[in-house]
């Protein structure tokens, strides 16, 4: 999984859904975190679970769709896209 792209994906879906700088820079502190510990120790947080409350929920790898990779959130199984290069 291309851990930057993704998460490039995730700060611009945070910044389309309005969610302000701080709560972003929050989010990415779990993602840090969660890439730091290869997904063992802290899940890949779901930006809507996280900032609905949820907390960081686990975003799992999906097989690509056409030239995308995707994830999934396991809990609100909301669908994410980026590029994978």
């Amino acid at each position: 999984m291309a851990f930057e792209k993704l998460q490039e994906e995730l700060i611009n879906q945070q910044k389309a859904d309005g969610v302000s700088q701080i709560e972003i820079q929050k989010w990415q502190a779990h993602w840090i975190e969660a890439v730091n510990s290869g997904g063992r120790a802290d899940p890949l947080p779901c930006p809507k679970c996280f900032h609905s409350g949820l907390g960081p929920k686990r975003l799992k790898s999906l097989p690509p769709e056409g030239t995308s990779a995707r994830v999934k959130c396991v809990e609100c199984k909301t669908y994410y896209h980026y590029a994978d290069e």
